[in-house]
This record gives C-alpha cells, structure tokens and sequence, in this order.
C-alpha cells in the first residue's frame, strides 16, 4: 500500500503536469483550449474553420466529436485568431458565425434551434479579449445593433406581409435604410480603432469588413489607425493587401480593362461606356438569391431610361454551374450584356467576394459611385444629374 507521503507526492506532479500542460509553450505558441457547449443537438461532428496559411496558428484537429452537447478545441497560438464551427448531426449542418480565441482556455456557448445561430456570434468567456468582445465592443455597436435588429424585423414582416412579392417604392425604401445602417457599422469600427489600436478585436472586425467589399475610405482610416505591431502581423498584412486591390476600383479612377466571356463564349476586353450617360456594372452569380431578387428592378430600369443607362452584369459563377448560369439569365430573360468570370478569378483581384455588388461608370469610364441602390440610382437617371 502507497503511502500518505507517496500520494502527497503524485498529487503534487498531477497538478504541475496539468500546470505546464495548460501553459506549454511551443516555438512561441502558446497552448490554448475551447470548451465548447452546443444547445439543441447531443451528438454529431463539430468542423473548426480558421486563417489556413497562418502560422501563428494551430489546431491539433480539425473536425472533433460532439458528445452529449460538448465538444473541445485545442491547439497552440501566437495572438488571437478568429474562428468558426460547423455543426454537423442528422438533418442539421450549420456554420456559425466568427468569434475570437486566444492562448489559456475559454468556453464558449451556442444554440443551434436559435434563429441567431448562423448570424450573430456565438458566446466565448473566459480571457481578457473575450471580455472585451462582450463588453466594450459591444457597448460601441449597442445603438447600431439596435437599429439593424428592428430593420431585420421590419423586413421579415414586410416581406411576409405582401408574401415576397414586395412593392419596389417599399423594398427601396428598406434597402436604403439597411445601406445607412452599414455605413454606421463602419463608423463604429472606425472610432473603435482610433480609441482601441492595438486591439485584436478591432483587427479581426477590420479583417471581416474589408474583405471583399471593395474600396471604403472607412477601411482605410480604420487600418491607418491601427497599431505599427498589429499592421506588421498575418491578418494587418492581409487587410493590407485587400485596400490595395481595392483601390482599382476606388471611386474617381478608370475602371479597370478587363477580359472576360460573355455568357454565349465571345471575349470581351473593353467595355463601351460612350453610348450612355451611364454604366451600371452588377457583379453576381446564379445561385444568389439577393441577385436573383434584383433582376426585375434592372429590367425594369433597363425599360424607363433607355439611352441614359448601360447595364452590364459579370457573373462569378463556377465552371460547374455554367449551365445553371446560361439558364437563369435565359429563364429570367436578362437581355443585356451577360459576362462570365469563371470561378471569379478576375473579379476577386479587385476584393469583390460579396454579392450582389455594382459599380456606376460615367462615360469616360470613372467609377462614380459603388453599390448604388436602385431608388439612388433611379433618383440619379430622374434628375439626368450628368458628369
């Protein structure tokens, strides 16, 4: 039989192993744990996407079990990288929304039969950056939260109300009121980094914004007030890289030559912009329903200001869904220029990897304005407020 000495003495190597295990260190990587607690699924698979490429990350494995609603996350860190989780069970597979880890543990909560899952981000406590998250960027978005809930709501009901079919005057008017609401989100984030520069969660917020939505001058003041330490990493080289592409396409320059199919195989490698006063150039692809949503609003444009305005649209679709692409532009009868930039090869140089988007040339082929909405632009073509 051991003796009390004995147990006293493999307590104490159990708690510093456990000590150096939670601590341990690897190349300057720190070790890091998330416990993570799911609502409304006991087992399945738990698939943990992050920043590939990155080596200032690890994760021992990329896909782990769900077990009775818990699973574990583990792997080592150099800062905070940004994460997400797809949840995979009988008829459930749902990607959540991002949030931060960092080097320790943390534990993070979510409720896969919420309607919030797969939009807002999941719960994580546990570190100094997770507090943060909570708590000062949170009280930073609260009024603008606030308004995009109630928008949400309002849409929901108004589209249920005239069961999807509804009136342009009213669609515009809502689609005017989101385009605000996003211009405060960038406000927000903008004055977030100007106070916080060295923070990991204004990085990452950063990091999510710019990427493909092309050029904001937001975007850039908020990088510019980021922190020499934080602009020197993995992800403020990224965002670096996205506002330089993003600049090709930066109000004021001359939209760029590009070549490009249309959708029946011919090449094209510059457009006409001479023959209108303008040029609507929507970006796209066959399987987004807010661009397939769209379609009557451009033919109906298409129809009130012939001579004034060119449409032309440039699908991303995949070589896979070419047919799919021929046939939607066929079925919804989109009689104007159809280009096609396979797998969006050409078109995410300039930093567009969210759809629908569009840019407004004038005749000289200057970009006046991106994402335009079409009570803006049916304003615009109204008054004949020319270059």
């Amino acid at each position: 039989m051991a003796s009390p000495y004995t147990f006293f003495m493999r307590a104490i190597l159990f708690f510093l192993f456990g000590c150096l295990s939670l601590c341990k260190t690897i190349d300057g990587q720190q070790r890091f744990y998330v416990d993570g607690f799911v609502k409304g699924v006991s087992n399945g698979t738990v698939v943990v996407y992050y920043q590939k490429g990155d080596s200032t990350i690890r994760v021992e494995k990329d896909s782990v079990s769900l077990v009775k609603g818990i699973f574990s996350i583990s792997g080592y860190i150099t800062y905070p990288q940004q994460m997400n989780i797809s949840v995979i069970a009988p008829g459930i597979d749902k990607l959540s929304q991002s949030f931060l880890i960092t080097g320790g543990r943390q534990t993070l909560y979510s409720n896969i039969n919420s309607d919030t899952f797969s939009y807002k981000h999941p719960y994580v406590t546990g570190q100094p950056i997770h507090k943060e998250y909570n708590e000062v960027y949170s009280t930073f978005r609260k009024e603008v939260i606030r308004k995009y809930d109630l928008l949400t709501e309002s849409m929901a009901s108004t589209y249920e109300k005239f069961k999807g079919k509804v009136p342009s005057r009213i669609a515009d008017s809502l689609e005017i009121e989101k385009r605000l609401i996003y211009q405060s989100f960038d406000s927000v984030l903008v004055e977030y980094i100007k106070t916080y520069p060295n923070s990991y969660v204004g990085l990452w917020a950063l990091k999510d914004y710019s990427q493909g939505k092309g050029y904001k001058n937001e975007f850039q003041k908020a990088y510019d007030y980021l922190s020499d330490n934080l602009k020197q990493t993995y992800i403020g080289q990224q965002i670096a890289g996205y506002l330089e592409k993003s600049k090709n396409l930066q109000v004021g320059k001359t939209f760029p030559v590009i070549s490009l199919l249309t959708v029946q195989g011919k090449k094209i490698t510059k457009l006409n912009y001479t023959k209108n006063a303008y040029t609507l150039v929507e970006f796209w692809f066959s399987s987004c329903t807010p661009c397939i949503q769209l379609v009557p609003s451009l033919k109906q444009l298409q129809a009130l200001f012939p001579g004034k305005l060119h449409l032309v649209s440039i699908s991303t679709d995949q070589r896979t869904q070419y047919e799919k692409l021929k046939k939607v532009v066929h079925d919804h009868k989109m009689n104007w220029l159809q280009l096609w930039d396979p797998e969006g090869s050409t078109i995410q140089t300039f930093n567009i990897n969210s759809y629908p988007a569009n840019l407004l040339i004038s005749k000289k082929g200057i970009v006046i304005v991106s994402n335009i909405s079409i009570a803006a632009l049916t304003k615009l073509l109204t008054d004949g407020d020319n270059e």
